[in-house]
């Protein structure tokens, strides 16, 4: 996409948003499971209910967000509170709270389409495939990549040697990452990108 230079801080926030959606997927179940002692049944109503969530975010709640905010809050308001949400798993008390978070998180999904729509505004219509080509090698990527360093650091936060980090950092990382995000978007939008 080196024709379009106004996608370079576009796709590195892509890249620390989608890198950062991952963590969910690669520690949680170890995360709950050593935290709060959950069972295999109470990981898999959690994951069951939030694949629900997400699916009704997508389908029904970004629309009537987009037609209520506008499309620039929706995102900036979305991926704000996902990026809360993130940091909250990590220090959320109790099951309970962890599953606030996790509610938070998926009402957050309704920043992604209309950052999707920022992206898509940046380069012209044949150029559409390439961008879409773009989105799914970064989620490829940091399918491969993420696992390496979240459950990484989850090892290194549970091990005795190490009792000075959270047991939450990975969470806390991807919160970090998904403000950087908003950060690149709220500075794309001042350099009077298409937004």
């Amino acid at each position: 996409m080196r024709d379009y230079p106004s996608l370079r801080w576009l796709g590195a926030g892509a890249i620390l948003l989608t890198l950062s959606g991952q963590t969910i997927n690669t520690v949680a179940v170890l995360y709950t499971t050593y935290r709060y002692h959950w069972t295999p049944g109470d990981v898999g109503l959690l994951m069951t209910l939030m694949g629900f969530s997400g699916m009704a975010v997508q389908t029904g709640l970004v629309r009537l967000a987009i037609a209520h905010l506008g499309e620039w809050t929706t995102m900036i308001g979305g991926l704000s509170l996902q990026a809360l949400a993130t940091a909250s798993l990590a220090i959320a008390p109790t099951g309970p709270a962890y599953w606030v978070a996790c509610v938070a998180l998926s009402l957050g999904g309704v920043g992604g389409p209309a950052w999707q729509a920022l992206m898509s505004r940046q380069v012209g219509p044949t150029a559409q495939g390439r961008l879409a080509g773009a989105s799914v090698g970064i989620t490829s990527l940091t399918g491969m990549v993420a696992p390496f360093i979240f459950t990484g650091l989850f090892a290194l936060a549970v091990r005795e040697k190490t009792p000075w980090l959270p047991l939450g950092t990975p969470f806390l990382l991807a919160g970090c990452m998904g403000a950087a995000a908003v950060i690149i978007a709220v500075r794309t939008r001042r350099k009077g990108l298409h937004a």
